[in-house]
């Protein structure tokens, strides 16, 4: 469950959010919205990171995720995808699975590769290897 508990946020003089508390039970479809201007932007971005409450929390299950960076969220299955308005049309459905975190959590983390992966790029030559699919670019 992803529970947001009292948070506030202002740019300057202007509050964007004020006291938003909510709670986002697992296996439900919730939608937020509101007009422009009312704070979803900024809600979703305190939520992933981008942004810090200037009061308040986010609670990922039990932990306390409030304020950690999108970096740190990601290993915790926590991220933000965009809206694209424009296909892909070279790409596959594969190739867009591999930016799936549980996918990339566990590449990063296999006992395969004894030295960390931070530290290098990683090229899909090494995800096909680790997952042993064929790829669109071969």
């Amino acid at each position: 469950m992803l529970s947001i508990s009292n948070i506030s946020k202002s740019f300057g003089g202007i509050k964007a959010l004020n006291n938003v508390s909510l709670n986002f039970e697992k296996g439900h479809i919730t939608a937020l919205i509101g007009p422009n201007g009312a704070g979803k932007t900024t809600l979703f971005n305190v939520i992933n990171g981008s942004l810090k409450p200037d009061v308040g929390k986010v609670c990922l299950n039990t932990e306390n995720i409030t304020g950690l960076e999108p970096h740190q969220l990601f290993s915790k299955g926590v991220l933000r995808t965009f809206q694209i308005s424009q296909e892909f049309q070279s790409l596959t459905v594969l190739f867009f699975s591999f930016f799936q975190p549980e996918l990339v959590y566990l590449f990063l983390h296999h006992k395969q590769f004894e030295q960390p992966l931070k530290h290098r790029v990683c090229q899909p030559q090494h995800i096909q290897s680790f997952l042993d699919l064929a790829l669109p670019w071969q």
